[in-house]
């Protein structure tokens, strides 16, 4: 393949690709299809499925591409990709799970929130129930701890397997995502720190805090927790919730700087347009925590 002329389109790029593997990888099943990911992100999946096996890592070789594209060499993507692929299933922890078996994986089911009106194709294929301007929905992980993040998304068609009812999956999970990914509450101060002493700081010190759930599946979670936001209200009084992301959210004392509602929604669709990925945005609106009814108000 003379690389030096002419680049292969992305559709070409991703054939080699899928070639290459059913050539390295006999007797293993090689799969390409779209991907819907959150808040309407489709990309190309790709899986090598053993035999006997379900399930696989999924590659997306998107971001292989760009590199292709600015020169790097076709033999050494594939390579990468196919280093990425067995490191994955040699990760500590890793385990498929028996998603055949409802009792094998009921302690593992978990939620995470995203956002429903960015969502409306996904959610038809997905149980879940609204939160605010949200949807709960539901997921398997396939490895706890860091830098991987393997997730399984729970469909309508697992619950049609289990003959189980969403609610059943809101109890375990209720339980389990506390469990697994403890709730925690961080200043931004030491949240900055915890960067190191040449990580500049953006603001002077404020009070705000760093509100979510440990690990990167969907930290924003910690919302859904009445106890634990009642504890932040002993702390703050009433406060804000800022949305950052699908991975924490930020609280800001109502008191403040006396914090007009106008201020964090601007805050909130700033950093949303500027520097949070489009598949990451978690709402463009602020929410209110009122600690006398324990509601929380969505601020549109």
């Amino acid at each position: 393949m003379n690389e030096t002329t002419t680049k292969m389109n992305f559709q070409d790029f991703t054939e080699a690709i899928k070639e290459r593997f059913k050539a390295d990888y006999p007797g293993c099943r090689i799969k390409t299809g779209t991907v819907e990911k959150n808040n309407g992100l489709c990309l190309t999946g790709l899986t090598i499925l053993k035999e006997g096996t379900p399930l696989s890592p999924t590659l997306y070789p998107e971001q292989n591409y760009s590199s292709y594209l600015d020169g790097k060499p076709f033999e050494a993507i594939v390579e990468e990709l196919e280093s990425f692929y067995e490191k994955s299933l040699d990760i500590p922890g890793f385990q498929m799970p028996d998603v055949g078996n409802f009792e094998a994986v009921k302690e593992k089911i978990c939620f995470k929130l995203i956002n429903k009106g960015r969502n409306k194709k996904r959610l038809r294929e997905m149980p879940y129930r609204n939160f605010l301007d949200l949807a709960v929905t539901y997921y398997i992980p396939v490895t706890i701890k860091k830098p991987y993040d393997a997730n399984l998304g729970i469909t309508n068609k697992f619950l049609r397997l289990w003959h189980v009812e969403e609610e059943t999956l809101y109890q375990h999970a209720l339980v389990n995502t506390r469990k697994l990914f403890p709730v925690r509450l961080q200043s931004m101060e030491d949240v900055i720190k915890g960067f190191g002493p040449d990580f500049p700081s953006p603001i002077p010190f404020t009070p705000l805090s760093i509100f979510r759930c440990d690990g990167d599946c969907g930290g924003a979670a910690a919302i859904i927790y009445d106890s634990e936001l009642k504890r932040c209200a002993e702390i703050f009084g009433d406060f804000y919730i800022l949305p950052s992301s699908v991975y924490e959210t930020i609280l800001c004392p109502l008191s403040y700087g006396k914090a007009p509602k106008e201020d964090m929604l601007s805050m909130v669709r700033e950093i949303n347009a500027k520097e949070v990925l489009s598949d990451e945005v978690l709402s463009d609106n602020a929410y209110l925590y009122h600690a006398d009814t324990g509601e929380i108000e969505i601020l549109e």
